[in-house]
């Protein structure tokens, strides 16, 4: 079964969706996921999922981490939650010296996408995590495209996913030498709950729950094109 999330708001209203009925395992790769908006909100499901119980997993390119070492070594101290980085620039606090001196070896990304959820649902498709990708940016926002999907296709994700995940060139967050702060996870933890707290009140969070989509889950009427 097939549903096409053809706006942002729809497109991130179904991860949120998903992230919240999650029951045994999230699967999460993607290019790019910013520092913003809608990046701290899904973190912030993530986390929440992770503390139900939930066992997440995270594969990143490296190419969007750019200082953001230490935030991800938080998060991972989880016992729920895995980061992985793939491809990671060898020099990290000079990571343009990279293009220079590793320029065959840098060049090689993972441009993957896709959002999994029990091995049972999947959203694929064309959006990174970011405010431009989810209607959520006061300047440039980009159309794009996703899928959600149900059935035999999520095992062929859930397979590639796995292909990635256990890639040499997919390294632990915890490899990389942060030096490892106790509190760090439990601040990370309040920021994110903030976040979270003013999504309601905002004027995104009005728009998210005004999104087509949420109103189909919310009535319990979102019909899957079926092949």
């Amino acid at each position: 079964g097939f549903f096409p999330l053809g706006n942002g708001l729809d497109a991130f209203v179904a991860r949120l969706a998903l992230a919240e009925v999650a029951d045994r395992t999230l699967d999460v790769q993607y290019y790019l996921f910013h520092d913003d908006v809608t990046g701290r909100l899904l973190a912030g499901y993530l986390l929440q999922a992770a503390d139900r119980g939930v066992r997440v997993r995270l594969l990143l390119d490296d190419m969007d981490m750019g200082g953001r070492d230490a935030g991800l070594a938080a998060v991972s101290q989880h016992p729920n939650i895995e980061i992985r980085l793939f491809n990671p620039f060898p020099s990290r606090g000079m990571r343009l010296l990279n293009f220079f001196t590793h320029f065959g070896t840098v060049t090689r990304r993972m441009h993957n996408k896709s959002f999994t959820v029990d091995n049972q649902a999947a959203i694929v498709g064309g959006r990174n995590i970011g405010d431009e990708y989810f209607e959520a940016s006061a300047g440039v926002n980009f159309g794009d495209m996703d899928v959600f999907a149900v059935g035999p296709i999520v095992r062929d994700v859930s397979v590639a996913f796995d292909r990635y995940w256990n890639s040499d060139l997919a390294v632990p967050v915890e490899a990389f030498a942060v030096r490892e702060d106790t509190g760090s996870l439990e601040r990370a933890r309040t920021g994110l709950a903030a976040e979270l707290d003013a999504l309601p009140d905002s004027v995104y969070g009005r728009r998210l729950k005004e999104a087509e989509l949420a109103q189909r889950l919310e009535d319990r009427e979102l019909d899957l094109f079926w092949g």
